[in-house]
């Protein structure tokens, strides 16, 4: 298909992250655009000048580089008060609430919550030891609650993407399996309308042709042939059909890794175990790409996660309920995604105790994350399992 002016571009595009993250690039734009007024409207000295510029680089260089450079900004703010004694920067300020905020929706909780107690205490420092405006007391609980209200809005922010990458992974997941479904009553009533009738012309064109007193033998083997040749393509068709559109690479090779065949045992073990139990549900594993070497420690969690998915199924879920297990296989990731109806009156009585929680403690550690809602009855959970450690 020929690309044109605007395809092009919106591929070219496409490869950057910041066109990929609107947010990131608002939010970096709005602070590029205080910088420039501020540097502009203040007379300063010629070291927040200098400071100044090396903050506006920083903060266009978060568009590609979205925690190590606020990260460096919010550092360099706080140390150079320090070593200038304090001196009125107005950028400054700026520079410390979209840091804090910046790397509170990149990061988690438990680093919000860190700077925002470290900058709070360090403006506690600064109030004590300088002198000038804004180095009071006084104000000393608008600028903490500033901090606060900051990493708040970033994670809250963080949080609810979170949710909706869930959701999408959970809705992806039903669209998947209805999808099998349709294609397996396609597949049944092919089967029926077309084998059928055309097993039973080959049979009576092999009749005619093994007649040794009927002349037109040539002509029935042909047509028999032909019979036999349009059955194997519907059992193609039928083949392709059950196999899905989504095309595994690894299929290619013709062998799955270690870590696929495990997963696919797992889940097949635990699926058969779920049925004997009377559960009605489905179990689907697409790999789009071989995976990435994973140690034994990550597969092993793995493994359990799987069993733990399933075991929250038996333990919390009806037979009546229809559960959705899948189970997204990627070079640099694996997703795992349960969706079951659920009708739990209180929240004591919700899946994903202690299980799940020790779980999502070692996957932390890997850079994976579980999350997990319940809403309008219904049981929703993702897990995001990195095949390489990540690092902030």
């Amino acid at each position: 298909m020929s690309r044109t002016p605007i395809t092009s571009v919106q591929s070219f595009l496409a490869k950057f992250k910041l066109f990929q993250h609107p947010f990131r690039l608002l939010l970096v734009l709005v602070w590029e655009y205080l910088l420039i007024w501020t540097t502009l409207s203040y007379q300063q000295p010629t070291s927040a000048q200098v400071v100044n510029v090396i903050h506006a680089v920083l903060a266009l260089l978060t568009l590609f580089y979205p925690q190590a450079c606020p990260l460096i900004c919010f550092v360099l703010l706080q140390v150079t008060d320090y070593v200038f004694g304090g001196y009125d920067n107005e950028c400054g300020l700026y520079g410390v609430l979209f840091s804090l905020g910046m790397l509170s929706y990149e990061t988690n909780d438990l680093y919000a919550l860190s700077l925002a107690l470290e900058i709070s205490l360090s403006q506690a420092v600064e109030t004590t030891l300088f002198n000038g405006p804004g180095y009071n007391f006084r104000a000393y609980p608008v600028f903490v609650i500033m901090f606060a209200l900051v990493a708040m809005f970033g994670t809250a922010l963080r949080k609810h993407g979170e949710k909706a990458q869930a959701q999408w992974a959970a809705e992806r997941a039903q669209y998947d399996n209805a999808r099998l479904k349709r294609d397996a009553e396609i597949v049944s009533q092919m089967h029926d309308a077309v084998t059928s009738d055309l097993s039973l012309a080959s049979l009576q064109a092999q009749q005619q042709m093994l007649d040794e007193n009927n002349p037109d033998a040539a002509q029935w083997k042909q047509t028999n042939d032909h019979i036999v040749s349009a059955l194997q393509n519907v059992h193609h068709v039928i083949d392709y059909i059950k196999e899905g559109d989504h095309a595994d690479q690894v299929a290619q090779s013709g062998q799955d890794t270690d870590l696929v065949c495990r997963i696919r045992q797992e889940m097949e073990r635990n699926g058969k175990a779920l049925e004997s139990m009377r559960f009605k549900g489905t179990s689907q594993v697409s790999v789009l790409e071989s995976p990435a070497d994973v140690d034994a420690d990550l597969s092993a969690i793995i493994i359990r996660l799987i069993k733990e998915v399933y075991a929250n199924i038996s333990r919390h879920a009806t037979c009546d309920d229809e559960y959705n297990v899948s189970v997204l296989v990627k070079r640099a990731s694996i997703e795992i995604t349960e969706v079951n109806d659920h009708h739990a009156e209180t929240q004591e009585n919700l899946p994903g105790g202690h299980g799940l929680s020790q779980l999502s403690d070692e996957l932390a550690a890997y850079g994976g994350q579980i999350y997990t809602t319940q809403e309008h009855g219904r049981w929703e959970f993702y897990a995001f399992v990195p095949l390489t450690r990540a690092s902030l």
